[in-house]
């Protein structure tokens, strides 16, 4: 037997799910008897097994759904999210608000699209285990050109100026400011300085030790990092 108030929403569903239909038209595409769908509208009549099966069916949701959601457990706008999410197997834009609809939706992916998920979710478990720090450094360089210019350098310094200019300053580099500065309009960093914007700009090294080799050929055997004499020292 449903309640007064299972009623009242039982009708607000069949008039919401009728729209400009007859209700001769609508009934018959749910298998339901022209008079009972009348009888609901109406907020009368009861909801019995069969009926509820192929009511929940035509929605292509389950009878438990549909009973949480005649027992006010979910809006009318929820419940025909849930036959959105299980009929069409994808989320209207906007519309997911919680974890449960996220599980709800991926109950009708593939087992291929949801291993794909699974496969990224234990990536970005294990990016957030490591530190955000290193996930927002990873996400700075995915966002930069893979190729490393020294356009490319000069606008990373521009970015991260405060940065570089505090790692400069603690190597002790001569004239730290001009130096940073200097390289932000585009000047080739010295030998030491490209080592130590290494460890300062999400940048790959080895394309950073590159562009310094183009420049100067003359150090092809090693790299600033090894050049001990050139390096400046960091005092922390």
């Amino acid at each position: 037997m449903l309640t007064i108030d299972a009623k009242e929403r039982l009708s607000k569903l069949c008039i919401k799910l009728r729209g400009n239909q007859r209700i001769r038209q609508i009934s018959e595409k749910a298998g339901i008897s022209h008079s009972a769908w009348s009888d609901w509208e109406n907020g009368k009549g009861n909801l019995g097994e069969i009926s509820a099966k192929r009511l929940a069916d035509y929605i292509c949701t389950t009878v438990s759904d549909l009973q949480i959601y005649l027992n006010a457990g979910y809006s009318l706008e929820e419940y025909l999210q849930i036959s959105q999410i299980k009929q069409y197997g994808y989320v209207p834009t906007g519309l997911i608000a919680s974890v449960e609809e996220v599980l709800l939706w991926m109950e009708g992916l593939s087992l291929y699209d949801l291993a794909q998920i699974t496969a990224k979710g234990g990536d970005l478990i294990q990016e957030l285990v490591n530190g955000s720090r290193n996930l927002d450094r990873k996400k700075n360089r995915n966002n930069d050109e893979k190729k490393v210019t020294n356009k490319i350098i000069a606008q990373l310094v521009r970015r991260y100026r405060a940065t570089v200019l505090e790692a400069f300053l603690d190597a002790e580099v001569p004239g730290a400011e001009q130096r940073v500065e200097a390289i932000i309009l585009g000047e080739q960093p010295k030998p030491p300085e490209v080592a130590l914007l290494t460890q300062v700009l999400p940048i790959d090294p080895d394309q950073l030790y590159d562009i310094f080799l183009q420049e100067f050929p003359c150090s092809s055997n090693s790299s600033p990092a090894n050049k001990g004499d050139n390096i400046y020292q960091v005092s922390r």
